[in-house]
């Protein structure tokens, strides 16, 4: 799933972004089972988490999140096409715009405020 489409994935539920995202960093385990709706939440969870930091200096380091967090009046748009450009340069082969989207719920400026360095709480 790499739909840039903004306004289906803000429509999805947190758990429902998790549960894509846990499906694209699961390896395909050969013969195993399925994992459940669950543990795929979880590995999503997981591996935003594992991956913060990478993400985080990415994002808050691009001039147009920048200017996001200086102008209360952006176009979110515009500052999800910004947050996609820089997850596509970080990860090929994820579905960049479902981390925008959660990204961007948890809070653009928050995640980019100096000294704010942890992963957030899933």
């Amino acid at each position: 799933m790499e739909d840039l489409d903004f306004v289906a994935l803000a429509g999805m539920s947190d758990e429902d972004l998790y549960r894509e995202l846990g499906r694209t960093v699961t390896s395909d385990d050969f013969g195993a089972g399925r994992p459940s709706s669950r543990e795929l939440i979880r590995r999503g969870r997981a591996w935003l988490t594992a991956e913060w930091g990478t993400i985080r200096t990415a994002v808050c380091a691009d001039p147009r999140v920048q200017a996001f967090i200086a102008d209360e009046n952006s176009e979110a748009r515009a500052l999800f096409g910004a947050v996609v450009d820089c997850l596509l340069a970080l990860f090929k082969t994820l579905p960049v715009a479902l981390i925008a989207t959660l990204i961007i719920r948890m809070g653009i400026t928050n995640m980019c405020r100096a000294g704010n360095d942890s992963a957030p709480t899933l």
